[in-house]
């Protein structure tokens, strides 16, 4: 249960836990920052194999989608959790049935409330209000809101050398 909203170069998500039924007071960490590859990983659904898939992610030297490696994922896994990574450069790629695609729209959303977190951002909301407003209608979604602006995550430049 989790609600994930793009839009805008802001990613944001809740930090609702779950054991079955039950609501954990701890709050869950569903966004992963990588500087390592300029980008931010999202994860909706069962978040120890997401978490798990995310750690090998970050071990690559490059990403799939760029080096056109397959990354073996454990297929029941892969069945219970949607891995999104939002790039500095505001692309959108999404694990799903074993593959990486591109997904290219203005507003995203992800996870049990993303049906209310669209029609916030079709509104006007930015992305974090996107999931506090879901928050109110998605039980899975708590007002715990967490947002990264993906313009922090590009490359640093280098400054150009000074001749004397």
């Amino acid at each position: 249960m989790t609600t994930i909203a793009y839009r805008e170069g802001v990613v944001a998500s809740d930090s609702r836990a779950l054991a079955g039924y039950q609501i954990l007071q701890r709050p869950a960490q569903k966004l992963f920052p990588s500087q390592k590859h300029n980008l931010v990983f999202a994860i909706a659904g069962e978040l120890a194999a997401g978490a798990s898939f995310v750690r090998i992610l970050e071990s690559l030297p490059k990403m799939p989608w760029i080096s056109g490696k397959h990354v073996i994922f454990e297929q029941k896994a892969a069945e219970d959790v949607t891995i999104v990574a939002f790039q500095h450069d505001r692309r959108v790629f999404e694990f799903e049935a074993g593959h990486w695609f591109e997904t290219t729209a203005d507003i995203l959303a992800f996870g049990s409330g993303s049906s209310a977190a669209l029609a916030a951002m079709a509104c006007g909301a930015d992305a974090p209000k996107a999931v506090t407003v879901s928050s109110t209608i998605d039980a899975g979604t708590d007002d715990r809101v967490v947002f990264y602006k993906l313009a922090d995550f590009a490359p640093k430049k280098r400054a150009a050398a000074r001749r004397r």
